[in-house]
């Protein structure tokens, strides 16, 4: 029984509860500590009109998560398809596809990519703050 059968067969506890959370109990037995829905003594995850949408929620897991999309972000464009290489070739190695020294070159080489791409990141960002820094101290000399 999942949380949402709960929810709708009577995993509710009035008792002990702040008014603004949860009635339903969790699977585990436990009080559920979201807040609930305004007009429903459920949160979204347990409210029974919401069952699909919920549910769909937990398929997702943690594809979504905000640390997976932060390190899609930092990770640069062009750098993207070599960390899909490296997956295939770790997949590949498991399924003994692919000898490990082969992946093991693989990896070598996108750590070199990767040290490139930073010592241009470390430039670029070193000629950023000249120009600031320059824009600054002519702003001082106005003055």
């Amino acid at each position: 029984m999942d949380d949402d059968d709960e929810a709708q067969d009577g995993g509710h506890d009035d008792e002990g509860r702040g008014s603004g959370l949860c009635t339903a109990t969790r699977a585990d037995g436990s009080a559920c500590r979201a807040r609930r829905l305004p007009d429903s003594p459920c949160c979204w995850a347990h409210a029974p009109h919401l069952r699909s949408k919920a549910q769909a929620a937990r398929t997702m897991g943690g594809a979504h998560r905000a640390n997976t999309s932060r390190a899609e972000k930092v990770l640069p464009r062009d750098l993207r398809p070599l960390l899909g290489l490296l997956i295939t070739g770790m997949t590949a190695v498991r399924d003994k596809k692919m000898e490990p020294a082969q992946l093991s070159s693989m990896a070598a080489a996108a750590g070199a990519v990767v040290r490139l791409y930073s010592v241009v990141d470390a430039d670029e960002l070193s000629a950023r703050v000249e120009a600031l820094e320059g824009r600054k101290g002519d702003q001082g000399d106005a003055s």
